[in-house]
């Protein structure tokens, strides 16, 4: 995805490749954040989650819950129009809560960059769709 954005002539924000200058991660995030005029969200399977009162039995794979977070901020703070949502497509995904009904783009189909690049080019950004190739 970094290079993706960088071939589309934007400059990535990758959080931790980014200087700490002392900052908790909120600050550190809530700086970058400020300088962000889209995001694009990896919503991947890296964690289990379930309800304590159906067991464990019950688990599915979700997002790490700091990628929820971050989703949640970039669509209080641009809007959903300007926040792109790449999600692993499993069977056993458990889809964001309040997020679900919003439609994602799935990462493993292969078209998804040119996908991405529709979405931020309708959000206003100036995109130049030769740049993909």
């Amino acid at each position: 995805v970094e290079l993706f954005v960088r071939k589309l002539n934007f400059e990535p924000i990758v959080l931790h490749k980014k200087i700490n200058k002392g900052r908790t991660i909120i600050e550190k995030f809530e700086d970058y954040a400020n300088k962000t005029a889209f995001a694009i969200v990896i919503l991947s399977a890296d964690d289990y989650g379930y309800a304590k009162k159906w067991g464990e039995e019950t688990k599915k794979q979700r997002a790490r819950q700091n990628v929820v977070f971050e989703l949640g901020f970039f669509t209080g703070r641009l809007g959903r129009a300007k926040v792109a949502v790449l999600q692993e497509t499993s069977i056993n995904f458990e889809a964001v809560g309040d997020y679900s009904g919003v439609i994602y783009v799935p990462y493993e189909d292969g078209s998804w960059n040119l996908q991405i690049a529709r979405e931020m080019k309708s959000a206003g950004l100036p995109v130049d769709f030769n740049d993909l190739y």
